[in-house]
């Protein structure tokens, strides 16, 4: 599934304004959204529940997450602002 600012637009779909993977979302070389984890953490376990989400970033922010991506360890960078750009199933849409 696309963001929803993104790929779910037909006309994005149909032409070649556009970038999609399973991780990252382009769209005419400035909207650009990367998927992750949201993690929310459940009271008394070890675990964390977490949704797939969609989030838009800056190009500034991305540069950056492209430098990581296959870095082994990455815990000390700070986290990166993104708007949620997608719905999360089981609650209406925002």
């Amino acid at each position: 599934m696309a963001p929803i600012t993104g790929f779910q637009n037909s006309r994005v779909r149909a032409t070649t304004r556009g970038k999609l993977d399973s991780d990252v979302c382009i769209i005419d070389g400035k909207d650009i959204f990367v998927r992750g984890c949201l993690e929310i953490p459940i009271m008394a376990k070890t675990i964390a529940f977490m949704w797939g989400v969609w989030v838009s970033v800056s190009k500034e922010s991305f540069a950056r997450i492209l430098e990581l991506w296959d870095a082994p360890i990455v815990e000390k960078e700070p986290p990166k602002f993104g708007w949620l750009c997608n719905n999360i199933s089981s609650y209406p849409p925002t």
